[in-house]
């Protein structure tokens, strides 16, 4: 498989040209993708959620590419979805239907968690680097990252609810692996410290500040990608077998 992306990439070089991304290469074999809307918190509109499931479509086929580091610019991670985003949307549709507008946001929603997976099934091994804000839908994004790193000011909350919606946990709870504690916070909206999301499992590294955290997450995906490319992606794919089944099959998988 490694063999055959390798050469589509050749063929077809990737271009990382968006509005609201940055992706660099600050070394060797590391890509950095930056949410890049801070007039907005980094909130995720509808152009952020296409340029995202974009960006890793063509990550996971760029042979330069062996580690990835996702952070925000600016103040902060991000606040989630961009509420004001779909609102506008929604008014602007023509059709007076309620359950055909109501179809529509629901196709938004789901392009939304098509980037979430996107980044989720990336055949390289992507570590979120969080500071300060990471709200909603941005807990959704590091939730289907493989590894995560916060500095001290960073805090998370599932912010949803406060704005009258349902919070997507699905992978977010199989993190935390604790019912009780998804539920206060999906329920309550209430933010938590990096040193709470630590003592749960959310960030495995806390670090002192964001030139901290992206130096931190770098360098370990330097570490990464020192390692072999095949051996990666397959142990990867193992533990994301092993988290969604039981040790029997994830024995069997391997």
């Amino acid at each position: 498989i490694q063999v055959i992306i390798g050469q589509i990439s050749k063929i077809m070089k990737p271009i990382y040209n968006f509005e609201r991304l940055k992706v660099s290469q600050p070394v060797e074999d590391i890509f950095h993708v930056q949410l890049c809307l801070p007039s907005k918190m980094n909130c995720v509109d509808v152009l952020m959620t296409s340029e995202l499931y974009k960006c890793f479509q063509q990550l996971a086929i760029d042979s330069d590419c062996k580690a990835i580091v996702i952070s925000g610019c600016g103040k902060g991670f991000s606040a989630g979805g961009d509420i004001t985003d779909l609102v506008r949307i929604s008014r602007s549709k023509s059709t007076s239907c309620v359950a055909r507008k109501a179809l529509k946001d629901i196709l938004i929603y789901k392009n939304f968690q098509d980037a979430v997976t996107a980044i989720e099934k990336c055949s390289k091994p992507i570590i979120a680097a969080v500071h300060n804000y990471c709200y909603g839908g941005g807990i959704d994004l590091i939730s289907a990252c493989d590894i995560r790193l916060g500095t001290k000011d960073s805090r998370f909350s599932l912010k949803e609810i406060d704005v009258g919606v349902a919070a997507d946990v699905q992978r977010f709870a199989k993190i935390i692996g604790n019912y009780s504690i998804v539920s206060e916070m999906a329920l309550t909206g209430r933010p938590i410290s990096s040193s709470e999301a630590k003592e749960i499992g959310l960030i495995s590294a806390i670090h002192a500040d964001y030139n901290s955290v992206i130096q931190a997450a770098i360098n370990m995906a330097s570490v990464i990608a020192n390692k072999s490319p095949t051996a990666v992606y397959t142990t990867k794919l193992a533990l994301q077998y092993a988290r969604d089944h039981k040790i029997d099959e994830g024995i069997d998988y391997i």
